[in-house]
C-alpha cells in the first residue's frame, strides 16, 4: 500500500531526534519499507504488531524517557497503518451492503423509514398525534413524532421512562400494549397527561429479537383503539422494524467507515504539507459532518504564559485573536481537562461546575488534552446542542485522533522555530542579513508596482571596537542587544530592523521619501545617544532612497553605506546622505 510506505517515510523523519539511522519495515517475512544508512556500530530495535515488523536501527542506545516517547510513536505508528487496512475492509462491507440493498436504498435512511413509518401510523389509525422511541441505552432514547395537522418530522430526547410505565412494560414483557384510558393508571408518566392523551397503543420495535424502538400511536379521547386497529399497528411496526433495523445496521456501518476514513485522511494530512490551521479547520469540519458537533475548536497552550491561543475552530465567532487565560481553580472544561490531564465529557454541561457558557445553545461538551509525551501541546474541545452529544465510540474515536493532533501541532512548533531561527539574528533578536536583504528585494517590488518610495537607514555604531576593546565583548553584546531593543521600538511597526553585520545595521522604512527617513535618522541618533549615555555610544547614520539613489538593492545598500562612511569621517552621532 503506498500509504504504508508514506507512513514510514514520515516516521523516519520524525525519528531524526532519536538517533535513529535507517528504518525498516516487512510485512511477514518481505520488505516493504526500507530507508537510511547503516554503520558496524549501531543498536538495533525491533517492534511487531500483527503481521509486521518494524526495525530501526539507531547510532547510539535509547534509554529512559527518550526510549518510552519513541515506543510511543512506534505504537501510533501501527495503530495508523493498522486503521488505513481496516478502511478498506469496512468500506467493502458497505459496498456490499448497499449492493444487497436494491432498490430499496432510500430505505437505509433511519429518518426516512420513520417518516414513513409515522406516515403509515397516521393513514392507518386516523389519530392526530404518533411517535416512535429509538433506545439508546437503558436509561434514555431519542424520540420522533409528526402530527397530522403539518406530517413534519420532529425529534427530541424523550422523558419515556425505561424502567416503569408504558414504556417500561413494554420493554419488559417484549409484548405490545394497549390502553384503553391512560388516567386509570396508576404509573402513567405526568407527561403523557399534561400532553392530553388518553388512549395509547405501544409496540416494541424488534430486530435480531432486540428491541431497538418502540412505535406509538395515541389519542385524546379515552378508547379509540380496539385490537383490530392494534394488530394493524403491529402488521405495519413489525415490517417497519426490520427495514429500521437495517437503516441502523447501515448506518452503524457507515459511521464505522467515515470514522476509519477520518483516520486515514488524518494520517494523510500528518504527512503532506498542508498548512496547520486549514488541515484543523478541515478536521473540525469532517469531525463536524461525523459526530455532528455544532460547536468545536482546538486550542495551542503556552504553559510559560499559562493561556490557550486558538488555532482552529467552526460555530463559535469573534476567536480570532482571543487568548484564553488559565486559572486556579480551572474555570472551564478546557482548562480543567488540561489541569487534570485527561479527558474531561460533560454530557449536560448544566450540571457540570467548570463549564464555561460561551454559547447558550450548548448542551454537551467534551474536552480533551492533547498530550505529546509528558507535554500539554494543547487541547481540543467540541460540542453538541443535546444532551449525552457523544457516546463511547465518539469519545474513543476523539482520543485517537487526539494524539494525532498533538503531534501535528508539537511540528508545526517546531518548524515555526526553525523558520525564525533562519531569518533572525541570535544575539539581538532582530532580523539576519539574509532575511534583511530579502525584505530589500521585497520592498523594491512593491514599489515598482505601486510607485512609491523607500528608504534605507545604514547605522554604524561609533568607536565600537574601542568600547569592545576597553568592556570586553560580554558587555559589548550586552550593548548590541540594547541598542537593538531601542531601535526596534524607535520605528514603526510596518518598518524592519535588523543587523548586517558586527556592529552594522539596517533599517527598512516602508513608504519613506528622503526628507522623512532623515527626520527619523536623527530622532533615532538622539534617542540612542539619551538612552545609551551610560555607555557613551552615538551613531552614524547613512541614508538612501528608492529610486532616487538607485533601483537596486546593491545600489541603494552601498549608497547608505558610503553615506554612512561619510557621517563618521565627519566625527559621527550625525546623519548624512549622499
Amino acid at each position: 500500500m503506498e500509504i504504508e510506505k508514506k507512513l514510514s517515510d514520515f516516521l523516519y523523519t520524525t525519528l531524526g531526534s532519536f538517533s535513529i539511522e535507517r528504518i525498516v519495515l516487512k510485512k511477514k517475512s518481505k520488505k516493504i519499507f526500507e530507508k537510511g544508512k547503516t554503520h558496524k556500530r549501531k543498536t538495533k530495535l525491533e517492534y511487531k504488531s500483527n503481521s509486521k515488523t518494524l526495525i530501526l536501527y539507531a547510532s547510539e542506545t535509547i534509554k529512559g524517557n527518550k526510549r518510552r516517547e519513541l515506543e510511543r510513536i512506534v505504537k501510533h505508528f501501527f495503530t495508523l497503518l493498522e486503521s488505513a487496512e481496516e478502511i478498506e475492509g469496512k468500506l467493502e462491507s458497505f459496498k456490499t451492503l448497499l449492493n444487497l440493498s436494491g432498490n430499496i436504498i432510500s430505505d437505509l435512511n433511519i429518518k426516512e423509514v420513520i417518516k414513513r413509518l409515522l406516515l403509515a401510523g397516521l393513514e392507518i389509525t386516523g389519530v392526530k398525534h404518533v411517535s416512535i422511541l429509538l433506545i439508546e441505552n437503558d436509561r434514555s432514547g431519542f424520540a420522533y413524532e409528526m402530527y397530522r395537522s403539518d406530517k413534519k418530522l420532529k425529534t427530541y430526547h424523550s422523558t419515556a421512562r425505561m424502567k416503569k410505565g408504558i414504556s417500561g412494560r413494554v420493554l419488559k414483557t417484549g409484548k405490545p400494549v394497549l390502553v384503553r384510558d391512560i388516567l386509570k393508571l396508576k404509573d402513567v408518566n405526568p407527561t403523557a397527561v399534561k400532553k392530553g392523551r388518553r388512549s395509547l397503543i405501544a409496540v416494541p420495535l424488534f430486530h435480531t429479537n432486540r428491541i431497538i424502538g418502540i412505535f406509538y400511536v395515541d389519542s385524546d379521547v379515552p378508547d379509540a383503539f380496539d385490537q383490530e386497529v392494534l394488530e394493524r399497528v403491529q402488521f405495519v411496526a413489525n415490517h417497519a422494524a426490520i427495514a429500521l433495523g437495517n437503516a441502523k445496521l447501515f448506518n452503524e456501518i457507515k459511521k464505522l467507515a467515515d470514522r476509519q476514513a477520518l483516520l486515514y485522511n488524518l494520517s494523510l494530512s500528518l504527512i503532506s504539507s498542508i498548512e496547520l490551521k486549514k488541515m484543523l479547520k478541515n478536521l473540525l469540519l469532517q469531525l463536524k459532518k461525523n459526530l455532528g458537533i455544532e460547536y468545536g475548536a482546538i486550542v495551542q497552550y503556552d504553559k510559560e504564559k499559562s493561556i490557550n491561543i486558538p488555532i482552529a475552530w467552526i460555530g463559535y465567532k469573534g476567536l480570532k485573536n482571543l487568548v484564553f487565560q488559565i486559572k486556579t481553580p480551572p474555570d472551564s472544561l478546557v482548562a480543567y481537562a488540561i489541569a487534570r490531564k485527561k479527558m474531561i465529557y460533560a454530557e449536560d454541561v448544566t450540571k457540570n461546575k467548570f463549564y464555561y457558557n460561551m454559547v447558550d445553545d450548548i448542551q454537551s461538551e467534551v474536552a480533551i488534552p492533547l498530550i505529546l509525551g509528558e507535554e500539554i501541546v494543547g487541547a481540543m474541545v467540541l460540542s453538541r446542542t443535546v444532551k449525552n452529544g457523544f457516546d463511547q465510540e465518539d469519545l474513543e474515536l476523539l482520543l485517537t485522533i487526539s494524539s494525532s493532533v498533538a503531534m501535528a501541532i508539537k511540528n508545526a512548533e517546531l518548524y515555526e522555530k526553525t523558520r525564525i531561527y533562519a531569518i533572525t539574528d541570535p544575539l539581538t533578536g532582530v532580523a539576519n542579513r539574509r532575511r534583511i536583504e530579502e525584505i530589500i528585494d521585497r520592498e523594491i517590488s512593491r514599489s515598482i508596482r505601486y510607485s512609491r518610495m523607500f528608504s534605507l537607514l545604514f547605522i554604524d555604531l561609533d568607536n565600537f571596537k574601542v568600547f569592545n576593546d576597553t568592556y570586553g565583548h560580554t558587555v559589548g553584546d550586552e550593548a548590541l542587544k540594547e541598542f537593538a531593543n531601542i531601535l526596534r521600538t524607535a520605528v514603526r511597526k510596518i518598518d524592519s530592523v535588523g543587523r548586517y553585520g558586527g556592529d552594522e545595521f539596517i533599517v527598512v522604512l516602508v513608504e519613506t521619501d528622503i526628507s522623512k527617513a532623515l527626520s527619523t535618522g536623527n530622532r533615532v541618533r538622539k534617542l540612542v545617544q539619551e538612552k545609551m549615555k551610560e555607555y557613551g555610544i552615538t551613531l552614524s547614520i547613512g541614508v538612501s532612497t528608492y529610486p532616487l539613489h538607485g533601483t537596486k538593492k546593491s545600489q541603494l545598500v552601498q549608497a547608505a553605506d558610503n553615506a554612512c562612511y561619510r557621517a563618521k569621517k565627519l566625527g559621527g552621532n550625525r546623519v548624512a546622505h549622499p
